[in-house]
């Protein structure tokens, strides 16, 4: 056992939220927009998603015992059921024919053979209402149905590829360009009266604002990082986008399909009443009104009454969607057992070329660039990034936020390519085969399966809306041909691995009800599922307490002496680095300054910038002063022309400011890129 310099060790606050943290930013919600506040509201109010929000309820009868305690709810529900109620079982409480004509009655008040009167024909005006029902709401269902799945499909595709993201739009927004009611009474003049096309010109109408809304939901819901680590498990589009972003973005079109019920309730009826809608003499509330609107001073009951049901059905739609937008959680649970993935294609790669008698290099970065398309102009994230992990190693990649630890990681993965404008220059080589070359549809089959990665935040990384047991299964599906129960019982045995206690139990968990501890290694368990051969740890004990940091180190090191995997481990802290690397980067501004062995690098600092990472830190034994490194990082739209660090550095000297050092060997195995590593003064 190697000795190790002991160094302070960075504490973390837990970022995780507990039921009171939710409530009292519910309170919060509730002052600031009043009982008005919803799901979204709160959840900006705590920071906690919505989907966390949600399954904070135990069970389906705990959901429906607070929704039903909504009083508005019930009361919309209880209109809503009595309407279709009676338009569904007309004929068996109904006396009278609507369509019957009978002069010698026409005009009659409501009495106890007519209770709603006559109309000018003499026809049954309750019966009428009561089947004209079947034609309204029928109508708005429909409308509501095809809307809603037409926008919900435009939506998601407009909004998770940028390409169609200007073309389904500009067609969205020139059909919202025109007023809802004119398009409707256009496109009606066009197909003729019917309650077919009545439903295709509301479903025109109404479809684009749904799109709307979906799309701006999946711009935010494509960025988060559980949508990223699905990616990585090896997930195609179409399965991100309908079975993880979809479920997603669901929850505001629940509130706006009861409106687009009610609306399209109006509409129809506003069509009928213009002559536009359903034609006599089928019954709609709308053509009831139209018949009657010369005899309102004479038989009020004609036009008022119809009228009034057609206010307690958008009543009650309008209380439904009120009362929805803070309880319903229309998101499912997935399925432990889906339809059978196929199998992708994992040929064999050689490895690359290794020094004899020395460790397979499986990774090898070589002059890799980065760059960004922005509205500034192009950005260069990584600039000539250099470094190689062997077989079974851990290389710690240290640096200061924003040198460029993140993004070499997602760029090894190619993350970027589906989010971003952006480039790639130089070589990415695994195992041999260099990953830039690789068309992007390919990629998937080595993400998660040979390549797996650990993000900083496991709240963020997981879907919320799915139990981490589901979460593994898939991703073990996406990669071996098994049966979802084998699939289930692979990822109970890794849950068990990784130390969860009642591993079966936890399958059933989502991440939420989770300790900051438990998801992280939920997390470790699902990087581990296709048995990588390289895994890539994203400062995985940066939000967690001294104890769990121990804890998550520990079963890291246990893990990759039972499995043989290499590590790409990414971390500020330097303590940790020190307790479990082989080997260290570090990095500054896009670029590896020095690399060595972890002991060597230590007790042997030769970049400027490592002396002062190593000297900003307290030790844990004795007392020495601490000091900053001085100056600030140079912004990436300001490149200096030479070494990166030179404004910053007590050492440089004038070729420092004109001319880039390459990374160069100063001993075995330690190479170091600057031009004066031992401080001689010019």
């Amino acid at each position: 056992m190697r000795p190790r310099r002991a160094y302070g060790r960075r504490v973390a606050r837990p970022s995780k939220y507990t039921a009171d943290d939710i409530l009292d930013g519910a309170l919060h919600a509730v002052a600031l927009h009043g009982r008005q506040a919803s799901v979204a509201d709160i959840s900006q109010a705590t920071g906690v998603t919505t989907g966390s929000i949600y399954h904070r309820f135990s069970s389906r009868d705990e959901l429906l015992a607070r929704l039903w305690a909504n009083k508005a709810i019930a009361l919309g529900a209880f209109l809503l059921f009595l309407l279709a109620f009676s338009a569904l079982a007309a004929p068996l409480f109904v006396r009278h024919d609507p369509l019957q004509m009978k002069v010698v009655e026409r005009l009659r008040p409501p009495s106890s053979v007519h209770w709603m009167g006559t109309d000018e024909y003499g026809r049954d005006l309750f019966s009428r209402i009561v089947y004209g029902g079947r034609v309204s709401m029928g109508v708005g269902g429909a409308v509501t149905l095809l809307s809603v799945a037409l926008g919900l499909v435009l939506g998601l595709y407009a909004g998770y590829y940028r390409f169609l993201d200007a073309l389904l739009m500009r067609f969205c927004d020139g059909l919202m360009a025109i007023p809802g009611i004119l398009l409707a009474i256009a496109l009606m003049a066009t197909f003729g009266p019917s309650a077919r096309n009545v439903v295709i010109a509301l479903t025109l109408v109404y479809a684009p604002g749904v799109a709307r809304i979906v799309r701006s939901s999946v711009l935010k819901v494509r960025e988060q990082n559980f949508i990223d680590a699905i990616r990585l498990q090896g997930a195609g589009p179409g399965r991100i986008l309908w079975l993880h972003v979809a479920p997603n973005v669901l929850s505001p079109l629940v509130v706006q399909a009861s409106y687009i019920f009610a609306d399209a309730i109006i509409s129809e009826a506003g069509l009928s009443f213009l002559g536009a809608g359903i034609p006599a003499p089928a019954p709609s509330w709308g053509n009831i009104i139209q018949a009657g609107k010369l005899l309102v001073f004479k038989a009020w009951w004609v036009t008022v009454l119809p009228g009034m049901t057609i206010v307690l059905a958008v009543l009650g739609l309008n209380l439904i969607g009120d009362g929805l937008r803070d309880w319903l959680d229309p998101h499912r649970r997935m399925p432990m057992g889906r339809k059978r993935a196929r199998r992708p294609s994992r040929a064999s790669l050689s490895c690359g070329d290794a020094p004899p008698g020395g460790p397979c290099e499986l990774l090898q970065v070589d002059g890799l660039r980065t760059r960004f398309a922005t509205e500034a102009g192009e950005l260069t994230a990584l600039d000539g990034l250099t470094l190689s992990v062997r077989e079974g190693e851990i290389l710690g990649l240290v640096g200061e936020s924003g040198c460029g630890k993140s993004v070499a990681a997602q760029s090894i993965l190619r993350l970027y390519d589906e989010k971003f404008q952006v480039s790639y220059e130089g070589a990415i080589r695994f195992e041999g085969r260099d990953l830039l070359s690789v068309p992007l549809r390919r990629v998937p089959e080595i993400r998660g399966g040979r390549i797996a990665m650990i993000f900083q935040d496991p709240l963020s990384a997981l879907d919320p809306v799915f139990t981490v047991g589901s979460q593994i299964v898939e991703t073990i599906r996406r990669h071996d041909r098994v049966s979802g129960r084998e699939a289930a019982l692979r990822a109970e045995e890794l849950l068990a691995l990784t130390g969860i206690p009642s591993p079966g139990e936890r399958m059933k968990s989502y991440p939420h009800e989770l300790s900051g501890g438990m998801q992280q290694r939920v997390m470790i368990a699902m990087a581990l599922s296709c048995r990588p051969k390289l895994l890539i740890a994203d400062e995985p004990t940066t939000a967690l307490d001294v104890t769990v940091q121990a804890q998550i180190l520990d079963l890291i090191r246990e893990l990759r002496e039972r499995t043989g995997m290499a590590l790409l481990f990414i971390t500020h802290d330097l303590g940790v680095v020190s307790e479990l690397c082989d080997r260290v980067a570090v990095m500054y501004l896009g670029r590896v300054v020095e690399e060595a062995e972890a002991d060597e690098l230590f007790a042997r600092p030769l970049h400027p910038y490592t002396r002062g990472l190593l000297a900003s830190i307290p030790p844990l034994e004795g007392r020495r002063p601490l000091r900053a490194i001085p100056g600030t990082v140079p912004p990436l739209s300001r490149l200096p022309a030479g070494c990166a660090f030179a404004e910053r550095c007590d050492r440089r000297l004038e070729r420092c400011l004109r001319e880039l050092p390459e990374l160069e060997g100063c001993g075995v195995q330690h190479r170091v890129r600057c031009w004066n590593p031992d401080g001689v003064s010019e």
